[in-house]
This record gives C-alpha cells, sequence and structure tokens, in this order.
C-alpha cells in the first residue's frame, strides 16, 4: 500500500492512504512530509485512527482542509515548461504533481507520453518532459536550445532552487546544449496569460522583449520559440551592455580627457610660475647687471670726474702758474719796461730839465742882454 506522509510526530509519522485514511507508522530515515511511501497492508487502522483523532489540531487541520484528501487533491501552485512545446503542471499543498497538460500542440504530445505522473515530485516531472522533448526532437544536441521553467506558488515558497539544480543536472547528463531559466511568477500574471492563450513564463518573457525591443509587436514576438524570444532579450541586452559600455568608455574618456586637461593646465600653470620666477631671477640678477653695471659706470664716472677734476684742477693750476707766470713775465716785463720809461723819462726829464736850465739860462742871458741893451 502507498501513502503520502502527512506529518512527522516524535518519533512516528502520519501517513494518508490513496483511499484518504490515515495511518501512524514508526518514523523512518530521510522521509519528507508530502513524500510518497510504501507501507504494510496488515496495520491495525482502528488504534491509529482513534489516536490521530485524538490529536485536536490534527483534527482541526483536517476539517479545514489543510491535510486530507481534500488539501492534497487541490491544486496549489503551477509550473510551466516551455520549449516549443508548453506543459504546465499542476502540484498541491505537498509539492507533488496532481495533473499536467499541453498548452499547444507540442505540449499535448509530450503529455501523452507521460505516465503515472501523480504524487511525483516536480523536478522528476520536468525532467520527464525534457526527456520526451529530446525523444521528439524539439531538443538537439547539436544546436543550442532554451528550457524555461515558471514557477507561480500561492503562499508557501517552493524550492526553486532545488528544482534548478536537480533539472540542471539532468540536463547536462542529457549532453545537449540546453540553457536552462527558472523565474517566479504570479497568479495574476498566470490568468492574464491564460487569457492570451500563453504560459506565463512565455508571456513574461514576450513583455521582457518587447520592453528592450521597442520596434517589435506583440504579436510578431508571440509568434516565436521560447529560444528565439530568449535571443532577441540577449541581442536587446548585449546592445545595452555595450552601450553602458561605450557610455562607460565615452564617461572614462571625458573623465581621464578633463583630468588630463586640468592636468596640462596645472602643468602649463606650474610652467609659468617657474618661468615667471626664472624671469623673476632673470630680471633680478638683469638688474642687478644693470645696477652693478650703473653702480660700475656711476664710480667709473665719478672716477673719471675726479681724474677730470684733478686734471682740471692741475689744468687750472697749470694755467694759472702759465698765467701768472705770464703775469709775472708781464708785470716784470712792464716793470723793466716801467723801470725803462723811468729811466728814459727821468733821462727824458732831466734832459728837459737840463734843456729848461739852459733855455732858462739863455733866458736870463737873453734877459740880461736884453737888459742891458735897454740900459744902453
Amino acid at each position: 500500500m502507498k501513502g503520502i506522509v502527512m506529518e512527522k510526530n516524535n518519533n512516528k509519522v502520519i501517513i494518508m492512504t490513496n483511499d484518504g485514511e490515515f495511518l501512524e507508522v514508526s518514523e523512518r530515515k530521510n522521509v519528507q512530509i508530502g513524500e510518497e511511501i510504501i507501507i504494510n497492508n496488515n496495520m491495525n487502522k482502528n488504534n491509529i485512527m482513534k489516536r490521530f483523532i485524538a490529536t485536536a489540531a490534527i483534527l482541526v487541520l483536517v476539517l479545514t482542509g489543510t491535510f486530507g484528501a481534500y488539501g492534497y487533491c487541490t491544486p496549489y501552485g503551477y509550473v510551466n515548461v516551455d520549449i516549443n512545446p508548453s506543459v504546465e503542471i499542476t502540484y498541491n499543498l505537498f509539492n507533488r504533481v496532481i495533473d499536467i497538460k499541453g498548452l499547444n500542440d507540442d505540449g499535448n504530445k509530450i503529455v501523452e507520453k507521460v505516465e503515472n505522473y501523480k504524487n511525483k515530485s516536480i523536478d522528476s516531472i520536468v525532467n520527464e518532459i525534457v526527456d520526451k522533448a529530446i525523444e521528439d526532437k524539439y531538443i538537439e544536441s547539436e544546436n543550442e536550445n532554451t528550457v524555461l521553467v515558471t514557477i507561480t506558488e500561492d503562499g508557501k515558497k517552493i524550492d526553486d532552487k532545488k528544482i534548478f539544480s536537480s533539472v540542471k543536472k539532468h540536463i547536462n547528463e542529457t549532453e545537449t546544449e540546453s540553457e536552462l531559466l527558472v523565474i517566479k511568477n504570479d497568479k495574476k500574471s498566470l490568468e492574464s496569460a491564460r487569457e492570451k492563450d500563453l504560459s506565463p513564463g512565455r508571456m513574461a518573457l514576450i513583455n521582457k522583449a518587447l520592453k528592450t525591443n521597442k520596434e517589435s509587436s506583440f504579436e510578431e514576438i508571440s509568434k516565436k520559440s521560447v529560444k528565439e524570444i530568449v535571443s532577441i532579450i540577449k541581442g536587446s541586452r548585449k546592445r545595452e551592455k555595450k552601450e553602458f559600455k561605450n557610455k562607460k568608455k565615452q564617461a572614462k574618456n571625458e573623465k581621464k580627457n578633463k583630468k588630463d586637461k586640468l592636468d596640462k593646465e596645472r602643468k602649463a600653470d606650474k610652467e609659468d610660475k617657474k618661468n615667471n620666477k626664472q624671469n623673476k631671477d632673470t630680471n633680478k640678477k638683469d638688474k642687478e647687471k644693470v645696477n652693478s653695471k650703473k653702480d660700475k659706470e656711476w664710480k667709473a664716472n665719478k672716477q673719471n670726474i675726479k681724474v677730470n677734476k684733478n686734471k682740471n684742477n692741475k689744468t687750472k693750476d697749470e694755467d694759472r702758474e702759465k698765467i701768472n707766470s705770464k703775469k709775472d713775465s708781464e708785470w716784470k716785463a712792464n716793470k723793466q719796461n716801467n723801470n725803462g720809461n723811468k729811466n728814459t723819462k727821468e733821462k727824458v726829464d732831466k734832459s728837459q730839465d737840463n734843456k729848461n736850465k739852459k733855455n732858462k739860462s739863455n733866458d736870463k742871458k737873453d734877459n740880461k742882454n736884453n737888459g742891458n741893451k735897454n740900459k744902453k
């Protein structure tokens, strides 16, 4: 007999059989809630039911349908597999598959080949769908393939990492070049996709492709395969990445150019300061040279002035001496002349006196003679 593990309590495990009965068995190693196990058909069901019913909390859960046949058979979430075939897997509260259906003709062909899917784990059914897609050449080893898995959950978090790991490992074992994408979805998006007869994963890819490629229409992209839509998104991302890289490179170049410009300006300023300092030093040296030259010229002029002064003084002295000597000579000559003239004058005067005396004597003689004459 098979049953689903409903609860682990102390060293006991509560099992729900396919008939909806509850049994309590000894705990088994590595048994998880929701897992299907084989149990002994000869167990005492009456005692187990009494023990189960005696637990008030579990009774409430049974009445509310959380545990029991209702909880087991009620859809709790959906996992969609899109290759080109689109298949929807319905799972229950215990993450066990309760139904699968195709969302297109290719999906229906795959579903017809998947047998005994009920009560199995989600990842095992996804792996079977991948196997059937490989058998029907939807996935080919010589081509690049894309497997899209979309998880729509309600409240309880499904272990998407576990599903990804299990399916990825299985794909690698098939030795096909297949890219696995696992995305999460909500019920609102699921209903919106169903209105357009699309899987939620395909709908999400189309919307993403429309955002990245605004030139395309919904009708145009919806006709493409998952691989083609992913290629459009990747191409857009590649362009965006390239544009971002170019913008980043441009910004880096602008920053570098700005830095180079600043460095150049700083270098020019530094060079100008250096040149100004050199010019200042040169001007200072030139000024010092000029001042030194002026000092030398001034000293030379002073020396020349002094020399000229001395020379002039000497010349003046010489001229004075010459003049004085000349004057002396003239004076002496004059004196000599004067003396000569005096002597001459004296001689003249003496001669004149002598003459006058002679004339006087003559006059006396004349007078005497005249007197004598008169007397006669």
